[in-house]
């Protein structure tokens, strides 16, 4: 029997191809490019523009020069890629760090692997990390990764040291309602600005079929589901877990950074389980880890993890008695984590 080998994305739709699928992410992304621009204007265009200048670039000459390879920009990768980069940058970045961070992430975290399709971790994911490590002593209160500061975001006024999480928490209702987190405005990184976009721009992934929502609504119910426990366990009000879920970058990476298909899982099951664990380590992340947000560091983690959850051995197309035991333990592991919080 002859096989033929393909690499990521894989398409079930006969119909379907890479070029379809990516322009219907760029697609969703323009909601959410377009609030980045309404906010912060020349800031964030400048900062898109050496994103895509300095990936773009450096995807053709490495392709076309050392790699001698056939040009990959026509099939959109590239330019997504650039785009979220600059949605998970803030406007404290100079620009020359937006230029090294997008060239390290594109040339590292993807053609070192061999181009599309081959890359395990998220090159835009990679890149804001590079950033974050190397340059943030250069950055003014660039403290997360998906989530570094101008002012006080709604996740640093939660973490702000010499005071209780009640008292934090009472902070941040008074100074952010859920319609401002929701509409956007607030301090934090280009991404974050307004969730509508991101929400809409969900929805229509989903509709096109260009993300699975699998991946999406586990990795958001389950930080929920801890959010809420975690919030009735140290008596906060129940508006907690909303305020979690609308701070910070927990919504754009569940659904633009977590489903790319290249570095996530393929079966269906997988997805599950791939989007709880993202969920559940975010929130661990956020609230017990030194850092206010954990969600880049969480998709990172489960990039390493997703060649596993397609190892022949467990993959299914559909839940099985095993995958259904390992979810069911996987989700009551992380309940109770939250709840010893």
């Amino acid at each position: 029997m002859n096989f033929r080998i393909k690499t990521s994305p894989y398409l079930r739709d006969n119909n379907a191809t890479i070029e379809s699928m990516m322009r219907n992410v760029l697609i969703a992304l323009v909601p959410v490019t377009l609030c980045a621009i309404y906010f912060y204007s020349l800031t964030y265009i400048l900062v898109l523009i050496t994103s895509l200048v300095t990936i773009c670039l450096s995807e053709y000459l490495v392709t076309r020069f050392i790699l001698k390879t056939e040009n990959t920009l026509l099939d959109y990768t590239a330019i997504i890629t650039a785009i979220i980069y600059s949605l998970t940058l803030t406007p404290c970045v100079p620009l020359w760090i937006v230029a090294v961070g997008g060239l390290f992430g594109i040339v590292v975290a993807k053609l070192v692997f061999g181009g599309v399709g081959n890359n395990i971790f998220n090159p835009a994911g990679i890149g804001r990390l590079f950033v974050l490590i190397s340059f943030g002593s250069l950055l003014p209160n660039a403290s997360t990764a998906i989530d570094a500061v101008t002012t006080a975001t709604p996740l640093t006024l939660l973490a702000t040291d010499g005071g209780s999480l009640l008292e934090n928490f009472t902070l941040l209702t008074d100074q952010y309602s859920i319609s401002d987190l929701l509409i956007g405005g607030t301090a934090g990184s280009f991404g974050e600005t307004g969730r509508i976009a991101i929400i809409i721009g969900g929805i229509y992934l989903i509709y096109k079929k260009a993300a699975d929502f699998r991946i999406i609504l586990s990795s958001i119910l389950m930080f929920v589901a801890m959010s809420f426990i975690f919030g009735m366990y140290n008596n906060l009000d129940s508006s907690f877990a909303i305020y979690q879920l609308l701070t910070g970058g927990i919504l754009f990476g569940a659904v633009f950074m977590a489903t790319d298909p290249v570095t996530g899982p393929s079966s269906p099951p997988a997805r599950i389980l791939y989007g709880i664990l993202i969920g559940g380590i975010s929130f661990i992340i956020r609230i017990f880890g030194a850092a206010p947000e954990g969600v880049l560091f969480a998709i990172l983690i489960m990039n390493m993890f997703a060649p596993l959850l397609d190892h022949y051995k467990f993959a299914k197309q559909k839940l099985n008695k095993g995958w259904i035991i390992t979810i069911g333990i996987s989700i009551i592991i992380l309940c109770v984590i939250s709840m010893l919080g």
